[in-house]
Formats: C-alpha cells, sequence, structure tokens
C-alpha cells in the first residue's frame, strides 16, 4: 500500500488472529484465503498536524484516514511539541493522545510508539476499541516500545495515555498495522472465542446435504498461540468428531464447528517461568488458566482443613524472586497430607489461575500440580507417606500404617526402629510399618535405613490419648496441648478449669482466659478471643470467673510459645450444671414418685436438698455457672436441663428449700400454689409432677458418664 511519509518504521507486529480455515465439498477440492496485513508508520515533524495544540488529519490512499486530539491536563502551559515529538506528561496526571480511525476495510491488528524519553519514564498505556494493553513498565530513551496487539473495532479510537508527576513523554513516531478486511474464498466463515471452547461455528447458506463427500483440513493461517484440534458437529463438543484432516460423507445436513485449544506461552506444554508469570501479571495478558513451572523454594504450612500446603517456587531454587502457590493440591488436585508431602528443591509444573494478592503474585486457591520430581540427593534419603499420628483410646486398639520408599540408595535397605519407644508399639514388614499405642504421651520414633554402608534416618512424632477430643469425649487439657506438639492444628473439644481469666475485646464481645486441668496456671491452655456458650456475646470480662468448669470447642494451635484455642473459640457446656440437673432428677425421682398426696416427704426432699447444696457439692458454684444456671427458664416439657429446673424451682418453693443458686428466683407454675392435701387438685400435681420425673429418669440414664469436680 501507498506511505503516507518517507520515513517508515514498521513495528514488530502482535499475534495473527485466526480468520478462516479450509473446507470444500466434493473432490477434496480445499479453498482457503486470507486477509492482507497493512502497516501505516506516522513520523513526527514538528507542525505537521497542526503548531501547537490543535487537530489535523492523515489520509491513505487505501481509505484508512486518522484524526489527532491531545487531551491537556488542566493548567498545563507548554506548547506540546518539543524538538519534533509530541509531548505528554510532566503536570501530574493522565494526558492522552487519541487517534480516531475511519475507513479502515478490515481490524486493527497492532499499535506500536517509538519514544524519545528519559531513561525512567512509565506507565505508558495503549487502548484499541475497548481493550487496554501496558506497552511498558519502563520506557527506554530514544528506543521502540513493544508493539502490543489486540482486536479493535474498525472504527474504534486508539488511544495513548501517560502519567508521570516530575517527566514528560515524548513520541517520535505512532505505528498501526490492519488488514484490509478480505474474507476468505468459500460459503463459509469461522469464528471463536480464543480460549479453546468451540463456540462460533461454520456456517454454510445451504448446508452440507447427505451424500456429500467434504475433506476438512486446517488452515495455514492462524494465531500462533491457539491451534484448531478437531472439528465436530455441536458446538458444545457433544457431537461426532473429526480429525484435523481426512474425508467423510456427510449422512445428514450438517454444520461443522472448529474446535480450538490454546498453545502459547502459559499453556500446559508450553508452561511460564516464574519470571514470566509475573511479567504476565502485571501486563494482564496470562490465559485462565495458566501453566508455570519452577523449583520449590519455601514451604510454609499445611492446612488440615483443605488437605492443601501454601508453598514459594522460583526459577532459581531461591527465595528472591518467587510465586506462591496459595493453598495448593497435589498431582491433578490430590489432598495432601502433612507438610512433609512435597520438599524444597523439587521441580513442578503448576495450573492455577495467576493473581496479585495485596503485593503477592500468586496461583490462587485450587491450584494444582501437573508433574512433581523430586530433588537429587546427594546423600541416601529415606521417605516415609506420613510425618505424625494420633492415636485414640489410650492406643490400646488404635493404630496406623504408613509406608516407606527411599532415594538415592544403591539397593534396596532394611528399615528398623533406633531405641525402643516408650508410647508405642511398631511392628515392619517390608516397606511398611504399623504403629500401634501401649501408653499415653508423645513420642519421637526414628526409622532407620540401610544399606550396606548406606544409612539415612526419618523422624516420625505420634502422640495416643485417653479420649478422642469430641463432644462426648473431650480431651483434658493436657491431652490436648500434647495433640498441638505433634498436629500443629486440631478441631476439637477440651475439657478443663478457669484458671485465669485476662481480658474483654469490646470489638469481638470477647473474652481471652485459660483452662487447666486443676485449675491452677501450671501447664495451661489459652482460650483467644473466646466467645460464650454456644458462641454467645460476652459483655465483659466479669462474666467468667475463675474454677468454672466448661468444655470448649475450637482449633488448638500453637501460637509462638503459646498453647491455645483459636479465636472463634466457644463454651460448649458447663458440666457442673449438666451434673446438677442429673442428680436433681434422679435423687427426687423416689420421693415424688411415691408420693401419695397424704405423707409428708418434707424431710426426705430436705435431706437430699441438704446434700446438694453442701459446700464442696453444688454449693460452691462459680459465678458463670450461677449466672448461666440463672438464664434457664424451667419448663416441664423442656430438656433435661429445663426439667431440672422446673423441678427445681417447685420443689424450693413448695418447701420453702435453701435457693442456693444465689441471684435464681423460682419460678412459677400454675399448678405449684395449690398445697398437696388441701384439695382433689393435689392428684394432678403429684400426677403431673411423677410424669415429669419418669421422663426424665430415663433421660438421664440414656445420657453420658459426666465428670465432677
Amino acid at each position: 500500500m501507498n506511505k503516507l511519509f518517507s520515513k517508515i518504521a514498521a513495528l514488530s507486529v502482535g499475534l495473527a488472529m485466526a480468520v478462516g480455515v479450509g473446507v470444500a465439498v466434493s473432490h477434496e477440492s480445499v479453498r482457503e484465503a486470507r486477509a492482507e496485513e497493512h502497516t501505516v508508520t506516522w513520523t513526527a515533524t514538528s507542525g505537521a498536524l497542526g503548531t501547537g495544540i490543535g487537530s489535523g488529519s492523515i489520509t491513505d490512499t487505501g481509505g484508512f484516514s486518522w484524526t489527532y486530539t491531545r487531551t491537556l491536563i488542566s493548567g498545563a502551559s507548554y506548547t506540546g511539541w518539543t524538538s519534533d515529538c509530541i509531548q505528554l506528561g510532566k503536570n501530574g496526571g493522565v494526558e492522552n493522545l487519541t487517534l480516531t480511525t475511519s475507513n479502515i476495510p478490515g481490524t486493527i491488528k497492532s499499535v506500536g510508539i517509538e519514544c524519545a524519553s528519559y531513561s525512567n519514564a512509565h506507565k505508558v498505556s495503549i487502548t484499541v476499541g475497548s481493550s487496554t494493553y501496558l506497552a511498558s513498565t519502563a520506557t527506554p530513551k530514544w528506543t521502540t516500545v513493544d508493539t502490543k496487539s489486540g482486536t479493535g473495532e474498525s472504527s474504534g479510537a486508539i488511544t495513548i495515555s501517560f502519567t508521570d508527576g516530575s517527566r514528560a513523554l515524548y513520541i517520535k513516531s505512532l505505528t498501526v498495522t490492519y488488514d484490509d478486511g478480505e474474507a476468505p474464498t468459500g460459503p463459509f466463515t469461522v469464528t471463536y472465542n480464543g480460549n479453546g471452547a468451540t463456540s462460533g461455528s461454520m456456517s454454510d447458506p445451504t448446508e452440507y446435504e447427505s451424500g456429500a463427500t467434504v475433506t476438512i483440513r486446517a488452515c495455514e493461517y492462524m494465531r500462533t498461540d491457539y491451534e484448531v484440534t478437531g472439528w465436530n458437529t455441536k458446538a458444545d463438543g457433544s457431537g461426532t468428531s473429526y480429525v484435523l484432516s481426512g474425508q467423510f460423507e456427510i449422512t445428514s445436513n450438517v454444520t461443522l464447528y472448529a474446535q480450538w485449544k490454546y498453545v502459547g506461552k502459559g499453556s500446559e506444554n508450553n508452561p511460564y517461568t516464574v519470571a514470566e508469570a509475573i511479567e504476565a501479571v502485571d501486563a494482564s495478558t496470562f490465559p485462565t488458566p495458566a501453566y508455570v513451572t519452577g523449583i520449590i523454594c519455601q514451604v510454609d504450612a499445611y492446612k488440615p482443613s483443605y488437605h492443601s500446603i501454601d508453598y514459594w517456587i522460583s526459577d532459581d531454587g531461591e527465595t528472591t524472586t518467587k510465586l506462591e502457590s496459595y493453598s495448593g493440591k497435589g498431582i491433578d488436585g490430590a489432598d495432601f497430607n502433612a507438610k512433609e508431602d512435597i520438599e524444597v528443591g523439587a521441580t513442578v509444573v503448576l495450573c492455577g489461575t495467576l493473581k496479585v494478592y495485596k503485593g503477592t503474585y500468586e496461583l490462587d486457591i485450587n491450584n494444582y500440580q501437573v508433574s512433581y520430581t523430586a530433588p537429587v540427593h546427594s546423600d541416601p534419603t529415606l521417605l516415609l507417606s506420613s510425618a505424625k499420628a494420633h492415636l485414640t483410646d489410650g492406643g490400646e486398639s488404635a493404630s496406623t500404617t504408613i509406608t516407606a520408599s527411599y532415594e538415592s540408595f544403591s539397593g534396596t535397605p532394611t528399615v528398623s526402629v533406633v531405641g525402643t519407644p516408650e508410647k508405642v508399639n511398631v511392628a515392619i514388614e517390608g516397606d511398611s510399618i504399623t504403629i500401634s499405642g501401649k501408653a499415653v504421651g508423645v513420642e519421637t520414633i526414628t526409622f532407620r535405613a540401610t544399606y550396606n554402608s548406606e544409612v539415612a534416618d526419618k523422624e516420625f512424632k505420634v502422640v495416643v490419648t485417653t479420649n478422642r477430643g469430641t463432644a462426648e469425649n473431650p480431651f483434658l487439657v493436657s491431652e490436648a496441648r500434647n495433640v498441638i506438639d505433634v498436629l500443629e492444628s486440631f478441631v476439637g473439644y477440651v475439657y478443663g478449669t478457669v484458671s485465669q481469666v485476662d481480658s474483654y475485646d469490646s470489638t469481638y464481645h470477647s473474652v481471652t482466659y485459660w483452662i487447666s486441668d486443676d485449675g491452677t496456671t501450671t501447664d495451661q491452655l489459652q482460650c483467644y478471643s473466646g466467645k460464650g456458650y454456644n458462641g454467645a456475646n460476652f459483655s465483659s470480662k466479669d462474666d467468667l470467673s475463675v474454677d468454672t468448669v466448661v468444655i470448649v470447642s475450637g482449633t488448638l494451635k500453637m501460637h509462638n510459645s503459646t498453647y491455645e484455642f483459636d479465636k472463634n473459640n466457644r463454651i460448649a457446656e458447663f458440666p457442673r450444671v449438666e451434673n446438677l440437673a442429673l442428680e436433681i432428677m434422679n435423687r427426687t425421682y423416689p420421693v415424688c414418685k411415691d408420693y401419695d398426696g397424704v405423707t409428708d416427704n418434707h424431710d426426705a426432699i430436705a435431706d437430699i436438698w441438704e446434700l446438694l447444696s453442701g459446700e464442696g457439692y453444688y454449693g460452691d458454684f462459680t459465678a458463670t455457672e450461677k449466672t448461666f444456671i440463672q438464664s434457664i427458664e424451667g419448663n416441664e416439657e423442656g430438656g433435661l436441663l429445663e426439667q431440672a429446673m422446673a423441678r427445681y424451682d417447685y420443689l424450693t418453693g413448695k418447701y420453702e428449700l435453701d435457693n442456693f443458686i444465689e441471684g435464681r428466683t423460682p419460678k412459677t407454675f400454675s399448678y405449684v400454689n395449690v398445697q398437696v392435701g388441701e384439695n382433689n387438685n393435689s392428684s394432678i400435681i403429684i400426677i403431673v409432677i411423677a410424669s415429669i420425673s419418669v421422663l426424665s429418669f430415663g433421660l438421664a440414664l440414656a445420657l453420658r458418664k459426666k465428670r465432677t469436680k
């Protein structure tokens, strides 16, 4: 095509769009065509588009014309031309150079700028139609910015944007590449959405009719970062598939659909390096999903809730320039079992969504390994399928089995145990190792693999507990501390006595306090930012008192050197309160059941009350326990606590017994005010109370055995 100026500097052309494929009907005749590309370069000459700030036009004999406008920053006083260059910026805001295009017969393919600028000029972007591309993060002086490719509308504007608070950008020339819009010959067109999907169609006004013979093959002109993988009779890929080349006979009228696969940089067969992935994130040009290869340089933490690991990769195995695998999974999304499942130095290919989060370059959650190559060890290495275990029920019936494997041994080694473990029994059969508990506590076992003079050791940690850490079978505090030592993180329940109350957080309505097995401050467990019963808010530090017996649920962990429940832990139960309820129901049941409405049973009830309210029994409830009981609404048709407190309220009111739950006002029921034996309604009272007793006693027997202080 004709050139407008004597200086023509064509910049590199971006990736070309796939504009056509070849398909023929009968006789294997394949018809193909491709649009012709054209490049127009405008070179700055002072006054060429009008002296100073203004507009002008350039006309191409092919019909492509530009209209130039420059958007000033408010308050700018410079002319916009310096040494035959257009000047942008240097006034603290964004300034734009806009080329309004018209009469382009085809599609804008690429836009480039050549700059004469300071060495650290930056933040240049190019917009074609509605798509914006970062041209450079550092525009060197007198060099050409890499061309950015994009699909713009034929009449869309091209905008060059620049901002820098202290320097200006000087543009020497602008280059635009476009095609002439010639469509492929033949009765069809093919479109696609550019990411491997099968949307878009091959359309033929007459369709291929039954009996026609068709030969198909890929077109020679397509984007280099995509390839045609085949053809299908349905857009969603669920129909009859055909390979790239070959002949077939139509058995019914059909429209063919092209299927595409991304093969450019960042694909599975052409993964990014870590440096390339970071550059792609900065330029917002990466595919989704993206593939990245690197060397594991840092392993942070295992997440038991997701069976995933946070770790980092780099190009050289160092931690200077690295990319995080956030909550990464194993091969093809398989679960990890421990932090030790991967090693620093291993080479991996990862697949996931690239992003930058608060300054951290990462593959987002749910990324996974496509391949994992363990590091080459100069010395023999013993590997275990797991690094830790938890055995319950005192270890009497609990066991775990792990598998040994080896690296860099010259032959098959033999595995043994160094020393004699005290808490567990170990049985080894070939590469299979079975560990069973025999005593409560924590054990670190050293396994040794030997072959001739080659030796490798590996440690394995196990914790044996009497209890399971469940709601029905909570840990003691001492057990919880042992579990934290081995497992690092465990979601469960712990039984203990409040030994220390530290502070109240008014923002989260929580209290930080400590529990221990004996109520002292020795060997404590911190309940960090804990909530009340069933997650209720605390209103002050005084809502929780020392010596209160509690069962707490939450995530057990080690923070620095502190054994703790993580934030959002909550009180799941007050065991002494439930014990009181059980004893009220069980001890008063026989008296109420046998009461005939005539015999005076006051002394029997009083004796029971004297026992329950005695010092060291339930008469010494803590303020927290009393407050909890005070809030229970007595209800003969409710659960165990509600029924017990209905019995408590009825008996204290009827017999004027000691109300040893200080601060509780016994509730009055409709039948309580009728004195036993005064009228015929007394039999109704006896029946109601007795029926409550029978129901509650049955419930009490079914409930699990509780610990008492």
